[in-house]
């Protein structure tokens, strides 16, 4: 459903000019968008739940969560019994957008990718969200040009738990794989950076345990697990 996309092409954006070549052994880490770097699982929930009583579904916060986060878009045009799924998703897309003035950063975000730029890590989102609203996002928080790269679901033809952003993401950094991170809060993002062959994190924060819980990351065997971007900078510092 929202993890449709659209075209292949890969904006690659805010390139460092280094002083020197590239460092042969530089690092890449990439930073999911939705519940990662931004704070719009809300956002999301509220979306899904003004768009499905619009097609006269009544039903609870607590059973989006169940369904919209955690399942296929056919399983949940099914369960819903949603008629236009192109028009649904359309609809919560739309209505994810205007709710993007609202969503802020999660607590150390931008200490955390300040600190891992200064010590040469390269960094991309790869992000089954649409680019213009990681874009908004991006821009307001005045984090946009500490990214080198960014893949949306619009940059591909598979979203994640698919591995193919996690590769364009890489290709475009010029990283291989196992210099590489992915920090994400979804099974799907754990999924698509083991199946790229890069070294995980599970961001977990208390916030987000109603939407994924942690035992649930748990299983997947990310190579850490993270409550708070302090884990994420001491994780990827240390390795």
């Amino acid at each position: 459903m929202v993890h449709e996309s659209h075209s292949s092409l890969i904006h690659l954006v805010a390139k460092r000019q280094m002083p020197n070549q590239q460092k042969p052994h530089q690092e890449a880490v990439l930073f999911d968008f939705d519940g990662t770097l931004g704070r719009s699982l809300k956002a999301w929930t509220s979306s899904y739940h003004g768009a499905l009583r619009e097609i006269g579904v009544d039903c609870s916060e607590a059973q989006v969560r169940e369904a919209c986060f955690s399942k296929r878009g056919v399983d949940v045009q099914s369960e819903f019994a949603i008629q236009d799924i192109a028009a649904f998703a359309e609809d919560v897309w739309s209505r994810v957008l205007a709710k993007m003035p609202e969503v802020e950063m999660y607590p150390h975000v931008e200490e955390t990718l300040r600190n891992l730029g200064l010590a040469s890590f390269r960094l991309g989102v790869v992000t089954n969200t649409r680019r213009a609203h990681l874009d908004a996002a991006l821009e307001r928080w005045t984090v946009g040009e500490l990214f080198h790269v960014r893949v949306t679901i619009d940059d591909v033809s598979r979203g994640k738990p698919d591995p193919e952003a996690v590769h364009a993401a890489l290709e475009g950094l010029k990283v291989p794989a196992e210099r590489a991170w992915l920090v994400g809060d979804s099974p799907a993002d754990i999924e698509a950076g083991r199946a790229a062959g890069v070294r995980t994190i599970a961001f977990s924060p208390e916030e987000n345990q109603q939407y994924f819980a942690r035992e649930l990351l748990e299983k997947l065997k990310p190579t850490h697990v993270a409550h708070s971007y302090q884990d994420v900078q001491r994780f990827i510092r240390r390795s």
